[in-house]
């Protein structure tokens, strides 16, 4: 969790993370737990948001390990006594979608997402095992790898499919400036793109609380790329004009809750 004020530019307010099976509520009715991952960056910080009539999860956790039973032991003990209402994900990347299939299945719950994470969340989990388009092996041949490592990437290439639930087929779309009124607070949805699509943030102005996904995130910087689906794209510049009006609209002494780096 990080805060920045004019004094000090960033600061970190919460000295331990929450442990498996426990939350921290970092601000009234917002709750901060984490779900290990299997790489370098071991784990994804993750938000409960509670609601006068039930709870609203925001990101879900990779398909691996324990996530299911970290969820499980929050259920049956933070959130017993109340329905789950929603699940919101962020963005289509394997580690904020991996549980909402199963979540929304399970609960029967509505999906919250952007057009463009919702749509490109299906097709990314719905590739198989050696699903390599041509353009993909196009796209790494024009980037000079050579063909050799080319069919060895193809030979072990999985796609998300093995790392994230089947999706919900039916979603909630949010759009950029829509207000959801979730626990007394009007929580602002800011898109921005670059790591992702159309990548969502949550903006409560009144209590300056920013649930910012990987659109921000401190001590390191959200992976930006091409991507042989979209070759002649410029992630890169989208995601400075994304950081620029993201600047112009949170004051300096926002709480912002990132899923990496807290």
């Amino acid at each position: 969790m990080t805060q920045a004020s004019t004094q000090d530019p960033i600061r970190y307010p919460f000295a331990n993370a929450p442990e498996k099976g426990e939350w921290i509520a970092v601000a009234p009715g917002v709750y901060w737990l984490q779900m290990a991952l299997p790489m370098a960056l071991d784990h994804i910080n993750l938000y409960v948001l509670e609601d006068e009539n039930g709870w609203y999860i925001v990101d879900t956790g990779m398909k691996w390990g324990d996530t299911q039973e970290r969820w499980r032991l929050l259920f049956d003990n933070q959130m017993a006594g109340k329905p789950l209402l929603g699940v919101i994900c962020t963005h289509m990347h394997p580690d904020h979608i991996g549980q909402a299939g199963w979540l929304c299945r399970e609960f029967r719950v509505p999906l919250y997402m952007s057009f463009g994470e919702y749509v490109s969340s299906r097709m990314f989990s719905s590739m198989g095992e050696g699903d390599l388009e041509w353009t993909t092996a196009q796209y790494f041949q024009r980037s000079g790898i050579p063909s050799e490592a080319i069919e060895k990437m193809r030979a072990k290439f999985k796609g998300f499919g093995n790392i994230v639930e089947p999706m919900p087929k039916a979603y909630q779309r949010l759009k950029d400036g829509q207000v959801l009124n979730i626990g007394g607070r009007r929580w602002q949805v800011m898109t921005g793109s670059g790591h992702s699509p159309e990548h969502v943030s949550l903006f409560c102005a009144d209590d300056k609380l920013l649930l910012s996904g990987d659109q921000i995130i401190p001590r390191i910087t959200s992976n930006v790329s091409v991507m042989p689906a979209e070759p002649d794209a410029n992630p890169l510049a989208d995601w400075f004009a994304a950081l620029s009006r993201f600047r112009e609209a949170l004051p300096a002494d926002t709480l912002v809750m990132p899923a990496h780096n807290a």
